[in-house]
């Protein structure tokens, strides 16, 4: 999926923003399951600082592919019983409108 197909999901704000969300989900699942990002990462990626680079500031920015695979992710693995943030669309729900 390329930058066009993100920006007519409506996620192309700022790159900042988008980090934002992403470092937003990992803290919310983490903290439901008692866990850290480092743990949300390793789910993910099978390494655990790709969070933490983005809090930390050693990082700014991911390529689309990568954000795609994090938001995908959540979208799947999300916790049924923890709420999913209403300042942030679903991918299911914004591919949706997008058709």
């Amino acid at each position: 999926m390329g930058f066009t197909a993100v920006a007519q999901l409506g996620y192309i704000t700022s790159m900042s923003r988008n980090i934002d969300i992403l470092v937003k989900l990992a803290k919310a699942q983490a903290a439901h399951e008692g866990v850290t990002h480092w743990a949300i990462s390793m789910r993910i990626f099978g390494k655990g600082d790709f969070f933490d680079n983005f809090i930390k500031g050693r990082r700014k920015q991911c390529n689309v592919d990568a954000w795609f695979r994090v938001m995908f992710w959540f979208d799947r693995n999300w916790p049924e019983d923890l709420e999913w943030p209403a300042s942030i669309p679903r991918l299911k729900e914004r591919a949706g409108d997008a058709a």
